[in-house]
């Protein structure tokens, strides 16, 4: 009586989505509140901030995550490095944690996800199949 249950739109929409492309499977996580995930854990970078790696000093090319431990039997694991920068999902541009996490739970459990990395300087491309939270 007088209770009330609302499920925000963005919940609603990734689920009718999950239906419609017929791809619960991978979509389970988010019915029961887990939230994919790629296997790091990191800190955010500003561009320009220095860092050392193997005993180099090295300057941040650009603001992203950056990546200080990679958990075994993940996505990302054999894929990203210690060191490396994740500057973007899906090609949006993240520039602290906030829009990394934003724009990562935007996908869901089993999507292969696009994410731009420095590593050393350079600037990569590589692809992560997203595991469950």
């Amino acid at each position: 009586e007088g209770i009330g249950y609302a499920i925000p739109i963005t919940e609603a929409k990734l689920t009718l989505d999950a239906i419609m492309e017929d791809r619960l499977d991978g979509f389970v996580s988010a019915v029961s509140k887990s939230r994919p995930k790629i296997g790091i854990t990191g800190t955010e970078i500003t561009k320009g901030e220095k860092f050392t790696l193997g005993g180099v000093e090295y300057s941040a090319p650009a603001p992203g995550f950056f990546v200080l431990e990679i958990s075994p039997n993940t996505g990302a694991y054999g894929i990203v490095e210690i060191g490396d920068i994740l500057c973007s999902v899906n090609g949006v541009t993240v520039t602290n944690l906030e829009q990394f996490k934003n724009e990562l739970y935007k996908c869901y459990v089993g999507q292969k996800v696009t994410f731009d990395i420095y590593r050393k300087g350079q600037k990569k491309t590589v692809e992560i199949t997203l595991g469950v939270s």
